[in-house]
């Protein structure tokens, strides 16, 4: 056993020279056991303050690297301070002097009496076992005197740590330069100078002790990391005010890979707006940072320039391509804006500018040491309570065997937190892990050997890839893959891991993740997830963990949108069952992408942003239909908090009836009353979108086409408002007339044929309407044009009738052109319904998207319109009784609420809007049974709830949508669509 005292400090690597065994493991830990000050391994050295000069740019201060450790050795500071002095017999001095080599002061020590040495004492510094250590200093002793300079411990029993050289006097000014191997590893090194008896005064001056460190692979001023020189520097873009990145400006050359059979570029093109400041050039070497994909990020350097082309160092990963993002790094000249720093090796200088634009002092620290703990092919080793900090890596376990780690704390790492890979039975429990470049826990990488059987549980990771701290200045972007990475047949479980760079969680084959919550990740990349899983018959399990915000980065890439995911099922992924999962403000909440053979149940999908479950295929690698075939889909929850659908299936082969079957799911309808969309290329090569409202997608028919449009969709059920309405009525009709007119105030019809499209009016049951009949091509019935408010929300209720049964409608409110001006769509997915050949009344809500005025002549807008699209030749629709009201906002009326525990145990929850808004409290219900809830609320573990308020002043006695205080046709039968006064 090894054991560390707690306080204690090292500056070096703890290796092991050999392994325990099964029955005997090598135990390392602290003394005592279980201590709170642990132990610390601490890989940085810090840079004295007087060390820093500033240079002529505010801001900017320069030190010599490596550092010369000794305070004040040209006594240039007013005082001797912190040298200090000792002699046996007191009466030594210690003082400065003007007689110099050079001009200012220096120090003279006088000896007094002493019957032994009288020393001057330097300030304390460390030293490493097999450190290399240069000394210098200017000295004069009198003729024939002589001195001794030692280096020892400043502590029992004073021990020499490698230095023990005589002075002898001539005189005159002498400098002597040494260079001496640390003998021992100490935090507290000194420098005495020993004046024996009788001899003196010493007078001494530029003495220098640098310690060979390499140079360094963080910089940090106190507790804040500065970031390495580069080009350009956020806020260069006003329209992408973070990003760091240039903008490839073309398609790069690119051949395929011979060993990784995707295509790859070794060269690109400058852009024009390269921006280099006055003196500034680039040079081989200098580091070239690419964002290449979406989720790709990789770091090379220039070999060669030719006019405006680089040639790369390495081939890059991807075939470079526009638009992407890349900066630059590795030049002095870069160092041009706050929290920036380059260490030059030519010149031996450490260049600075501080976050904060304060003077550096003693505040830098320098991360020198590689690793903290080297436990490389080694066994049966367990290592407990220990701290290791500004290291390259935490903790080294590669190709290791039975090795446990458990209560460690690592911190500010400048590569990995922990490297276990190609490890067998690896195991990491109750730690914390911060503030990592690379991934916090790597057991697997691209083309190395993955850990096998790793267990790693019940850890804290905060900032992995990225800062731990959103306040700090932001971390440049690193190749981060994901913040725990554990290999395959690994078992993750309880952990908690907070603002990750890229993916949270990745799971290999055989895996199981459980328990564990995922905040804050694809902070830096996207096209990943919070938990991210792929490979064929992986057969793995992701249950009971909570997984919030899952952000997507858009810097560096060409197109603003990102895709990031809370689990996501990626290539050719089969055999996972995900289930009894929390996720939350993902771009979409569950990805299957080109995945089969799956089963995702009991999840709760709350909020996220695009879908709540997103099927995507573009790949037919396996299967000539498609490989996204034969999963299951049962028992989930799926609640937008935005009118957007909750699932979507889309295929670049054929319809996606083969994708998955649903049962036992429910479908919330507090916000839309589309639930489903399908996209497709059919036989054509033409793209097809249907959207289904929830009845659509239970009946499993789309239009008249008698394709299933989701195999056994049987026992869900649909969560809509019952005993109160979600807004009240706040104003007239926008659309009261049914006017046929080619102007903007009339009903109109558009066909991409020649001929017109027939409109005509028509005798209806209860008022005029309007047909039209398709051309000879698809038609659309568009409405007169009107304005739209951004964020209001409306309610569109009319009479339809299609001339055939199983016909299907899509009504959609867009934008009507005019200028430039297009036709975009002011509420997002279309609302398609399938008519019967008879009349019937439809009614929804939608929030606007935009603001459109109608006539404007700012814009040129024409103003917004009603169009009911997809009538097909042979086919013709009736429109009456049309009205389009502004409603009352339909979030205030109906918060929605996700409550979840991701502890392992049960939690009392209070109620969200507690302090805010505790009017509320006594309005939410649960979403499966509108059954009032009350506070606190009892949560098992892992479980979580969805609530959302009954605005009690908008009670709906026949349930029709439309609050009883506005409602004139009280009693309506359940299930019929009416107008906004509440009748049919």
């Amino acid at each position: 056993m090894i054991l560390l005292k707690c306080g204690q400090r090292w500056n070096e690597t703890l290796k092991l020279s050999g392994s325990g065994s099964a029955t005997a493991p090598i135990e390392i830990g602290s003394f005592p056991a279980g201590c709170t000050n642990k132990p610390i391994i601490d890989g940085s050295v810090t840079l004295p303050s007087a060390g820093w000069s500033s240079t002529t740019t505010s801001g900017k201060w320069v030190a010599s690297w490596p550092p010369n450790v000794i305070i004040n050795g040209k006594a240039d500071l007013g005082v001797a301070a912190p040298w200090s002095s000792w002699s046996d017999a007191g009466n030594h001095k210690l003082y400065l002097s003007s007689t110099c080599p050079t001009a200012g002061t220096c120090l003279t020590l006088d000896g007094g009496s002493a019957r032994q040495h009288s020393l001057a004492i330097s300030n304390t510094f460390p030293v490493a076992a097999g450190q290399s250590v240069r000394i210098s200093l200017t000295y004069r002793l009198p003729l024939g005197h002589s001195a001794n300079v030692v280096v020892r411990r400043n502590a029992a029993p004073w021990e020499t740590l490698g230095l023990a050289q005589t002075l002898t006097g001539n005189g005159n000014w002498q400098t002597i330069t040494a260079t001496f191997t640390a003998t021992e590893t100490a935090n507290n090194a000194r420098l005495d100078l020993e004046l024996r008896p009788g001899n003196g005064p010493l007078v001494f001056d530029d003495v220098a002790i640098v310690p060979s460190y390499p140079l360094p692979l963080e910089v940090h001023v106190g507790s804040v990391l500065q970031n390495p020189a580069h080009h350009p520097n956020a806020g260069h873009l006003s329209t992408a005010p973070t990003s760091v990145y240039l903008p490839i400006p073309a398609d790069a050359p690119y051949f395929q890979h011979p060993q990784r059979a995707t295509n790859v570029s070794t060269s690109f093109t400058l852009p024009t707006t390269l921006g280099l400041p006055g003196g500034a050039s680039l040079t081989p070497g200098l580091g070239v940072n690419i964002r290449s994909r979406s989720w790709a990020f990789e770091e090379n350097a220039i070999r060669s320039l030719s006019g405006s082309t680089v040639t790369l160092r390495d081939s890059s990963l991807f075939a470079l391509q526009q638009g992407w993002g890349f900066f630059l790094t590795g030049a002095g000249w870069m160092v041009d804006s706050p929290a920036e720093w380059f260490a030059d090796s030519t010149t031996g200088r450490l260049i600075l500018a501080t976050h904060d634009a304060a003077v550096p002092a003693g505040r830098v620290t320098a991360t020198v040491l590689d690793r903290g703990i080297d436990l490389s092919n080694q066994s049966n080793v367990v290592v407990r309570n220990l701290r290791v900090q500004k290291v390259g890596t935490g903790v080294v376990a590669t190709n290791s065997t039975n090795v446990q780690l458990d209560g460690l704390s690592i911190s500010r790492t400048a590569g990995f937190g922990v490297d276990f890979l190609a490890s067998r039975e690896f195991m990491i429990s109750n730690s914390e892990i911060s503030d990592t470049r690379l991934d916090a826990l790597s057991g697997t990488q691209h083309w190395k050997t993955s850990a096998i059987y790793a267990v790693v549980r019940d850890n804290l990771i905060v900032g992995s890839g990225t800062n731990s701290s959103p306040t700090d200045p932001e971390r440049l972007p690193a190749p981060a893959l994901a913040s725990l990475h554990a290999g395959t047949y690994a078992t993750v479980s309880g952990n908690t891991l907070v603002r990750s760079a890229y993916t949270g969680i990745r799971a290999d084959k055989g895996s199981v993740v459980s328990g564990n919550h995922v905040v804050d990740s694809c902070l830096v990349l996207d096209d990943g997830g919070g938990i991210y899983v792929q490979e064929t018959d992986n057969d793995g399990v992701i249950e009971n963990n909570v997984v919030e915000n899952v952000i997507g980065r858009t810097d560096g890439k060409p197109r603003a949108s990102t895709q990031a995911v809370g689990i996501y099922l990626d290539d050719l992924t089969s055999g996972v069952t995900v289930r009894q999962n929390t996720v939350s403000n993902a771009d979409n909440g569950i990805q299957v992408h080109n995945a089969f053979n799956n089963v995702i149940e009991n999840n709760t999908l709350f909020g996220n942003r695009v879908n709540q479950l997103w099927f995507q295929e573009n790949w037919n690698r396996l299967n000539p239909a498609g490989d996204i075939y034969g999963n299951e889909i049962r028992g989930n929850l799926f609640v937008p908090t935005t009118p957007v659908p909750a699932l979507y299936q889309l295929s670049e082969f054929s319809f996606p009836s083969r994708f998955a079957t649903y049962a036992g799911n429910l479908y919330s309808g507090l916000l839309t009353a589309v639930v489903a969309m399908n996209s497709w290329k059919d036989a054509a090569g033409e793209w097809q979108n249907v959207s289904y409202t929830y009845s659509q997608w239970e009946s499993s028919v789309l239009g008249n086409t008698g394709v299933a449009a989701a195999l056994a969709a049987t026992d869900n059920t649909y969560i809509a408002p019952k005993a109160y309405a979600q807004y009240r009525v706040t104003g007239a009709n926008i659309l009261p007339t049914l006017v046929i007119d080619t102007g903007p105030d009339g009903w109109k019809t558009w066909t991409s044929a020649t001929a017109p499209a027939p409109i005509s009016y028509a005798g209806c049951p209860n008022a005029p309407c309007i047909r039209a009949a398709a051309g000879t091509a698809d038609s659309i019935l568009i409405s007169p044009n009107f304005s739209t408010t951004k964020d209001q929300w409306y309610r569109l209720s009319f009479d339809l009738r299609t001339s055939a049964a199983g016909q299907k409608v899509d009504i959609v409110i867009r934008r009507g052109g005019g200028g430039q001006n297009g036709f975009s769509s002011l509420m997002g997915s279309p609302i398609s319904v399938t008519g019967d050949g008879q009349w019937k009344r439809h009614a929804f809500i939608f929030k606007a998207n935009n603001t459109v005025v109608k006539n404007n002549p700012a814009t040129l807008d024409n103003g917004a319109r009603v169009y009911f699209g997809g009538i097909k030749p042979g086919q013709a629709v009736e429109i009456g009784r049309l009205d389009l009201v502004p409603i009352s906002s339909v979030e205030e009326s109906t918060q929605i609420r996700l409550i979840s525990n991701p502890e392992s145990s049960a939690q009392y929850v209070e109620c969200p809007d507690a302090e805010l808004t505790p009017a509320n409290c006594s309005k939410y219900v649960d979403l499966r049974t509108e059954q009032p809830i009350s506070w606190p609320a009892t949560l098992l573990a892992h479980e979580s709830i969805v609530v959302f308020t009954q605005e009690r002043s908008l009670l709906d006695s026949d349930q029709d949508g439309i609050p009883d205080s506005q409602d004139s046709c009280g009693g309506t039968t359940a299930g019929l669509a009416v107008n906004a006064s509440g009748c049919p």
